[in-house]
């Protein structure tokens, strides 16, 4: 029953949608073939005998017998080949009755040929219909040539009326309804055209709207690519600041710039706890309300006003993407413009040592990248600042050592100018020799006193300071011969060059000569607390102990005496 029904159902392919219509069009026209043979079989019947009725027969019968097979190869992958058979078939049929008949002057050949031609153009390609068209021209002029030349003899064939209308009426019946299959195609056809118009139009709009889409969002991730490009960038910069800049003061203003030009924010501000850590100050900022705050040294309390003041408590980062839902922590007349803050902790570990507060004029600012890179500068700005410290403070340290070092060394050439007294010498054309340092001449006078280059009115002498850890310690005259070129510029400049490094050499010379005496005195009480130890005897010891002292100090006295604590003690007169 499945083979039976299957076999009356018209055939779809649904992967080629021609196909189907070239398949479920012949299935009807064989169909009806079908029943158009067996109508005209009972029409010949009944119709008198003649040239024609076998060819008829004829016809009928093949048509019954491949009717099966064209539908069975109709339903295959072959119903194109089907489709082919049949049309040329049907006009086989209609030549040979032509040939037979040898009149083509006959209407029904004529509707049989353009029945071939509608077969041909429903079922067949362009090219096949072209083809039919011209062997059907080129077959009546042959049989009209053979006709003229008596090669064919028009056969005489009778009809009455009857069955001359039955003819053509099946004839024109089935032009008739295979023009209409034909027009349903073509309505089809037409109507399928529109909806793949329509719905082309409609992907059209959609892939235009996907496109838009997609160009908004290549717009946006641009920007957004191009915005973190710029924070990479501010990141960047302000980490070469904080490694290169030593004062806090530069460090935050420059970081307070970085942040304004790179993201744009209506404010930035920078606030740094106080000794105490009671108030949260602000150091720097950008805006123009932030330099007011600035000139009025504005400061919160931590823990109690703003979100600076809760961040620097809890050291915890805050944001309020829209501060009118979050007007606890914002109500500062000097920025009215602000619709998001966002306050980021500045810490060491866990010591707060302040907050970056940025403002936008901008609901909803800040996104996660934003936030994400400003706590990166945050922790960087927290390094920048405890380096800037730390070298803030060894600075002063080191500044303390100068100045204690250079005040010791002050003290040491003046002790040494005493003991060794004042001397000098003077060296020229002639050689070198020692003078005598109390009569100073005028310009190492002033270089002296002034402790800075001197020049004589006719710029023939120069008086060069000779200091040391800021001490002028003595001086150098340089003078021409009168008819010399006066002292320029560089011959001035090599002066205090030279005088420079003699003021190196001759504090060098100064400690190696104060180690040498230290090394010597250290070598005298490490000989004599050998000679010491190495006695057992104690009256030899004190003895041996009197004795190197006394050469030892060369010009002074020495008593050692070893006194019973409860005796009295009785004191000489001179002291010993």
């Amino acid at each position: 029953m499945n083979f039976i029904r299957n076999f009356f159902t018209p055939p779809i392919f649904a992967d080629d949608p021609e196909k189907t219509r070239v398949a479920r069009s012949l299935f009807t026209i064989l169909n009806l073939g079908v029943l158009v043979s067996a109508g005209i079989a009972i029409f010949f019947f009944v119709a008198p005998p003649g040239e024609t009725k076998p060819i008829n027969f004829i016809f009928q019968a093949m048509q019954i017998i491949l009717w099966p097979l064209l539908i069975y190869l109709n339903r295959t992958r072959w119903s194109r080949v089907a489709a082919f058979v049949y049309v040329f078939f049907v006009f086989c049929f209609v030549s040979a009755s032509l040939i037979i008949s040898a009149d083509i002057s006959q209407t029904i050949y004529l509707l049989g040929f353009v029945l071939v031609l509608a077969l041909a153009t429903l079922l067949l390609s362009p090219t096949a219909v072209y083809g039919y068209f011209g062997i059907i021209v080129f077959m009546l002029a042959g049989v009209q040539v053979a006709v003229q030349e008596r090669s064919l003899i028009p056969a005489a064939i009778t009809l009455n009326p009857i069955q001359t209308i039955i003819l053509y009426s099946f004839l024109l019946l089935i032009l008739t309804f295979i023009l209409g299959i034909a027009s349903n195609t073509f309505q089809g056809t037409t109507k399928q055209v529109i909806i793949n118009d329509k719905q082309l139009t409609e992907k059209n709009v959609e892939l235009e709207s996907s496109l838009k889409i997609l160009e908004a969002r290549i717009f946006e991730r641009s920007k957004m690519m191009e915005r973190r490009n710029r924070q990479l960038q501010a990141a960047a910069e302000a980490g070469k600041a904080i490694t290169l800049i030593r004062n806090i003061d530069q460090l935050l203003n420059e970081t307070c710039a970085i942040i304004s030009e790179k993201f744009e924010f209506y404010h930035v501000g920078i606030f740094l706890l106080d000794p105490a850590a009671d108030f949260a100050v602000l150091q720097a900022s950008n805006s123009e309300g932030g330099k007011k705050m600035l000139e009025r040294k504005h400061k919160l309390k931590v823990g109690e006003r703003g979100m600076v003041g809760n961040v620097t408590q809890s050291g915890k980062a805050r944001i309020a993407l829209d501060v009118g839902h979050d007007a606890v922590f914002f109500n500062n007349p000097d920025l009215p413009d602000t619709h998001s803050e966002m306050a980021l902790p500045i810490t060491i570990g866990d010591i707060i040592l302040g907050a970056l507060d940025v403002q936008s004029i901008e609901t909803g600012a800040f996104s996660n990248e934003d936030i994400a890179t400003l706590q990166i500068l945050a922790d960087q700005l927290a390094v920048g600042i405890q380096n800037a410290r730390l070298f803030e403070e060894n600075q002063i340290t080191l500044e303390a050592s100068r100045r204690a070092y250079g005040e010791l060394s002050r003290a040491d050439w003046q002790k040494l100018l005493k003991t060794q007294g004042q001397s000098g010498y003077i060296g020229g054309a002639q050689g070198v020799a020692k003078t005598s340092t109390l009569n100073w001449e005028q310009e190492s006078m002033q270089a002296m006193q002034s402790g800075d280059l001197t020049v004589s009115s006719e710029n023939k002498s120069i008086g060069i300071p000779v200091k040391i850890r800021g001490q002028s310690i003595g001086a150098i005259r340089m003078r021409k011969q009168d008819n010399s070129e006066p002292w320029n510029q560089e011959e001035t400049s090599m002066a205090l060059i030279f005088s420079e490094q003699l003021s190196d050499a001759l504090e060098n010379a100064r400690l190696y000569q104060e180690a040498q005496t230290r090394a010597s005195r250290e070598a005298i009480v490490s000989e004599i607390s050998a000679r010491i130890n190495a006695t057992p005897n104690i009256e030899i010891i004190l003895k041996e102990t009197v004795s190197e002292l006394g050469q030892a100090l060369g010009n002074a006295t020495v008593s050692l005496q070893l006194i019973d604590p409860s005796t009295p003690k009785k004191i000489s007169g001179n002291g010993e």
